[in-house]
């Protein structure tokens, strides 16, 4: 019953939730196949996620979060008290309406707003 989060020295840590085990979920979008989403993928393992446990997508920010078939097998695989892992909130969704109605599909499932990590190179954290 524990989650990996990192520590202040980069590693990770594990965690007790009441709910049981929980899960770092990891999320990552480029806009076309010629970029690289490496920078991100080793962001969401530095913060202690999984690489089994990121979901990937290779589409336009134009498109909702919902018609991403990344997101929409993140959405099912995830459950509460899991936490949703991107590089930064640009990644989750392009447009503030799109951010929003995304962690509503997550609160769905179990989310509730938390706490944001700050810097170039560390990711945001949803809580779900």
């Amino acid at each position: 019953m524990s989650c990996r989060n990192p520590s202040q020295d980069g590693t990770s840590r594990d965690f007790l939730s009441q709910n049981g085990p929980v899960r770092l979920l990891g999320y990552t979008r480029v806009s076309t196949s010629s970029q690289d989403a490496q920078l991100q993928l080793d962001a969401l393992v530095a913060a202690g996620v999984q690489n089994r446990d990121v979901f990937a997508d290779v589409t336009s920010g134009s498109k909702t979060a919902i018609e991403r078939p990344g997101m929409k097998k993140l959405l099912e695989y995830a459950e509460p008290g899991d936490t949703v892992v991107v590089w930064r909130v640009d990644r989750l969704a392009r447009s503030l309406i799109d951010v929003l109605n995304t962690v509503t599909l997550l609160g769905e499932r179990g989310c509730s707003s938390g706490p944001s990590r700050t810097g170039s190179t560390r990711p945001h954290q949803v809580a779900v």
